[in-house]
């Protein structure tokens, strides 16, 4: 039987989630929910747009006006790929569709609305796949096998940094209409970059308390914070790990990379160029260096569409669950409260 998939959201994330998906099963069938002011623009692989091509016919996509008419329809998988604060609203109707649903990070913007909306997938025997795609990542699943088989010792301490400038993020966009902009579209950095909170918890655990500084503090011509810096205690057999966490807006060339030390070495990650640094204090490996050449960027999201298509089988061990993603949320809102109030957050 021919698998039916349904697509909220078609701008540059939602179509390569669609090639991919179209890439792993060319047989499948697409429909799309799609307003009358829907742009029918094409996405290259490099996220350029293709002159003279349209989307509603490269795709050979069935066009339904609202998401209550297409839910009368039968679909096997629905990606939620609009901006974070529609997640939810979507999300309540598709559940109750029996359909597996693949909801792209954040899940959502604020905390009542994921408490309800687990509470909603719980009833539902659990069909939401989060989209955390550098999960898949070789850098991260690399470091997780050092730092798991205690290959650094004991972790001492560690920190991580993710800097892009907004405006080159999309340049066929003005990055003022974009919803990494927009507190109404769900933006700013700790809910568009959650990616390094998610990570930071998948390889050294869940923090016990945070404490941030930072907001709108650039001449960026957005209303989110554009900046921030927090600093967590993640607890490692029974003592207060300090862990660091910068996120900005503002920089150029990019940097995403993070450091994690312990008392047998440490490993200097860096997630643009694909590169770890292995320093051992053991005389027989002072220093290696593990690159992934033949790595390119999309490898991770078709890595995450395999497993999510896996998942929608009925294999739940590889899925990337609401509860998965429940603890980078919890840093995000707490973080939020930390800068307004200026106190340090206990995390249950």
């Amino acid at each position: 039987m021919i698998m039916k998939a349904l697509f909220i959201g078609l701008g540059s994330i939602g179509q390569r989630h669609l090639r991919n998906l179209i890439a792993l099963n060319p047989n499948i069938e697409i429909s799309a929910v799609r307003g009358k002011n829907s742009k029918n623009l094409v996405f290259s692989k490099n996220n350029k747009i293709l002159k003279n091509s349209n989307l509603v016919t490269k795709y050979n996509i069935t066009e339904f006006s609202n998401l209550s008419k297409a839910l009368k329809h039968h679909f096997d998988i629905i990606f939620i790929t609009n901006p974070s604060s529609l997640h939810f609203k979507i999300a309540k109707q598709a559940i109750a569709s029996g359909a597996y649903i693949f909801i792209e990070k954040p899940a959502v913007d604020n905390e009542k609305d994921f408490f309800e909306l687990e509470a909603l997938e719980k009833s539902y025997q659990g069909k939401i796949f989060v989209g955390y795609q550098y999960r898949f990542h070789p850098v991260i699943k690399k470091s997780s096998y050092l730092i798991r088989n205690n290959l650094l010792g004991n972790i001492v301490s560690a920190r991580f940094k993710n800097g892009e400038y907004l405006p080159d993020w999309h340049p066929y966009e003005d990055y003022r209409q974009s919803y990494a902009a927009s507190k109404k579209l769900g933006g700013g950095t700790l809910l568009t970059q959650i990616h390094d909170l998610d990570y930071s918890t998948l390889l050294l655990g869940a923090p016990i308390e945070l404490f941030a500084v930072g907001g709108k503090n650039s001449s960026l011509e957005v209303d989110v914070e554009d900046s921030i810096q927090i600093l967590m205690n993640t607890k490692i057999k029974n003592k207060k790990i300090p862990i660091s966490i910068s996120l900005n807006y503002v920089e150029k060339p990019p940097e995403r990379t993070f450091e994690v030390i312990g008392d047998k070495g440490k490993i200097l990650c860096d997630l643009n160029k694909n590169t770890i640094h292995w320093h051992s204090h053991t005389k027989k490996n002072k220093k290696s260096k593990f690159s992934f050449p033949a790595f390119k960027r999309n490898d991770m999201f078709l890595d995450e569409m395999k497993a999510f298509l896996s998942f929608a089988s009925g294999n739940k061990k590889i899925g990337i669950s609401l509860k998965d993603s429940e603890m980078s949320l919890k840093i995000v809102f707490l973080a939020k409260k930390s800068m307004k109030s200026g106190n340090t957050q206990k995390i249950n």
